[in-house]
């Protein structure tokens, strides 16, 4: 595994989507949480970003600029910060389609953390994208 452990400092406040945003992802407490889906929060959560633009090489650009901020990435394109990953799973002409995680007794605040991030630092500054979430089934650590 190699990592860059030559990161930039988070920044203090971090760039958020306007709570109004479509492109926003709003933390489903429910699904993290529940004790019929997270008992003793053992399970980690992981949510599918399917980013959709046809500003791609603006979109890779903020994204390689975010990433300057995270661990990463390893040999599986996976980049870390705190208790969340990121991963690039597939970019193509005009998507790019990214994992989040976060497991343990901070699951939805780092996970929630991480995915506004992100958001506000990559999705805000492109107006035109569009990005579908999706939840997936929790998995074992």
């Amino acid at each position: 595994m190699s990592m860059n452990n030559r990161v930039k400092p988070t920044p203090r406040t971090l760039p958020e989507l306007a709570e109004g945003d479509p492109r926003r992802y709003r933390m489903n407490m429910d699904w993290v949480w529940s004790t019929e889906n997270n008992r003793g929060l053992t399970k980690q959560a992981t949510v599918l970003a399917t980013v959709s633009t046809s500003a791609m090489e603006q979109l890779k650009d903020r994204f390689d600029a975010w990433t300057g901020y995270l661990h990463g990435p390893d040999d599986e394109d996976r980049f870390v910060h705190g208790g969340w990953f990121c991963q690039r799973v597939q970019v193509d002409a005009g998507q790019m389609v990214l994992l989040f995680g976060s497991g343990g007794q901070d699951v939805a605040e780092s996970l929630d953390y991480g995915i506004q991030w992100f958001s506000g630092a990559v999705l805000g500054a492109i107006p035109d994208t569009t990005v579908v979430w999706q939840e997936l089934p929790l998995t074992s650590e």
